[in-house]
């Protein structure tokens, strides 16, 4: 068995399927991650300028798309994943800590079990 495969579980995931961070905290190699096609679409599609600028699009998105993003993310919390990946640019930080606070607050899940990463 390779030592990647024996490091995730032997290629199965379950509760030990963690990586060791610096900080001595362990990491679930598995994550949700979110999505915002509309505003990925509008926002960070190069222009003819400046490759990876920022276009102008939208600042907001529409409810429908964040009641799906945080519906999304109750459901991925409540069968068991600990780890939620995003960015800034996706506009669902507010959807995303809204989903955060509720299980924090109805104790299915503590904060110190959370991973959030994000990026620009």
């Amino acid at each position: 068995m390779s030592a990647a495969l024996e490091m995730f579980g032997g290629g199965h995931l379950h509760e030990t399927s963690r990586v060791l961070l610096n900080d001595g905290n362990k990491m679930p190699v598995l994550g949700l991650g979110t999505f915002s096609p509309e505003i990925v679409s509008a926002k960070l599609l190069p222009t003819n300028s400046q490759m990876g600028s920022i276009d102008e699009g939208p600042d907001t998105l529409d409810q429908t798309t964040l009641k799906s993003v945080e519906e999304a993310t109750k459901t991925a919390l409540d069968i068991g994943y600990r780890h939620v990946d995003s960015a800034y640019a996706y506009l669902i930080e507010e959807s995303l800590g809204k989903v955060f606070r509720e299980k924090f607050l109805d104790g299915t899940l503590k904060r110190e079990d959370l991973f959030y990463t994000s990026k620009w």
